[in-house]
């Protein structure tokens, strides 16, 4: 029976990884888009797009943006793993790096 709780275990925490990624993914995309601006918008569509996904698997999801320099984005989002067997949820972490988005005319 162990077993089986084990792998329900894994499988959340599998779950919770993906939602963090694909919100941390969202983060970085709509701060790249904006040119390294709106960072606070940025943070709360990750953390939109994270309760979103993630219900059910991802608790608490927290998003911080940061510009570095005025070449890359960088989205972390933390939050912790539904835990279904004791000791064995934990911590998720994802960062996202991508290069911020700048409009170059012709010429």
């Amino acid at each position: 029976m162990l077993v089986v709780f084990l792998v329900v275990q894994f499988g959340t925490v599998g779950l919770a990884h993906q939602a963090a990624q694909g919100a941390a993914r969202e983060a970085a995309r709509t701060a790249r888009a904006a040119g390294g601006d709106g960072l606070g918008v940025a943070e709360a569509r990750g953390e939109t797009y994270a309760r979103s996904v993630g219900r059910g698997f991802l608790d608490n999801p927290v998003a911080d943006v940061r510009l570095n320099g005025d070449q890359t984005v960088t989205a972390q989002v933390t939050g912790t793993a539904r835990t279904v067997v004791p000791g064995f949820g934990g911590r998720v972490d994802v960062s996202v790096t991508g290069p911020v988005e700048v409009f170059r005319p012709d010429g």
